[in-house]
């Protein structure tokens, strides 16, 4: 009896297991994942729309575009600091035109490094502490 060869897992399957490990780290609800096209999904929390465009390489939020993958500089992880709270800290997509993507926060530090890295592993940019 011969066994079937494994497939390696699809980008589909693989951005889905990414957005529901990256949902507890920034103490999100659970995120939604849709397939619009072959190379197209739909992330979807608390009301907000990430697309990421695979073929095309493009990050599109409430119909409009917001760079490619190219163009994202950084993922930053900024930290803010009230007497009255908790450290706070921010996860973001900074696009070299100058905009940004709130992808959500956290007080816990490490769990927003952890987001950080693996959104930057799929657009292909680097981490940034700011």
């Amino acid at each position: 009896m011969t066994v079937p060869e494994r497939q390696p897992p699809s980008w589909r399957t693989r951005l889905l297991s990414f957005w529901q490990s990256l949902a507890p780290q920034l103490g999100a609800t659970e995120p939604s994942l849709v397939q619009l096209e072959d190379s197209r999904v739909e992330f979807l929390r608390k009301g907000r729309s990430v697309q990421f465009d695979q073929r095309r390489r493009l990050i599109v939020h409430e119909g409009r575009v917001l760079g490619s993958f190219d163009k994202v500089l950084s993922v930053d992880v900024e930290r803010s600091t009230d007497e009255d709270r908790p450290d706070q800290w921010t996860v973001l997509l900074r696009f070299s035109e100058g905009a940004n993507l709130f992808l959500g926060s956290t007080t816990e530090d490490v769990d927003a490094s952890i987001a950080a890295a693996k959104v930057a592993t799929v657009v292909g940019a680097k981490v940034r502490s700011v």
